[in-house]
């Protein structure tokens, strides 16, 4: 249920900052570039950003955004945190969200 609760929160947002967790993912500048084709097609602003180790600290700096896609590692345990300020969603979770024929 907190994941559905994500995705409607992605849906919500204006400002979508797409981090990259490391650059160790299979095909990840063909994702980050759907990614940011799939958030300006549904009149969203992205913003990537490119991070080592995730923290609260550093996401914490970036308050103009209202949600986090996170390209990383799939089995990050980070994306159950309750410490974060803004929703954090996987790759996947951004395409329910914001393309009209997944819903």
């Amino acid at each position: 249920m907190k994941r559905f609760y994500m995705v409607q929160k992605a849906k919500d947002a204006d400002v979508i900052g797409i981090v990259v967790g490391t650059l160790g993912v299979a095909y990840y500048l063909e994702i980050i570039s759907h990614l940011k084709k799939l958030i300006i097609h549904a009149g969203k602003k992205p913003y990537t950003f490119v991070m080592g180790k995730l923290n609260v600290a550093k996401m914490a700096n970036f308050m103009e955004i209202d949600c986090f896609v996170l390209v990383s590692c799939p089995e990050n345990s980070l994306l159950d945190s309750k410490e974060f300020y803004r929703p954090i969603v996987t790759p996947f979770e951004l395409e329910i969200a914001l393309n009209p024929s997944k819903q």
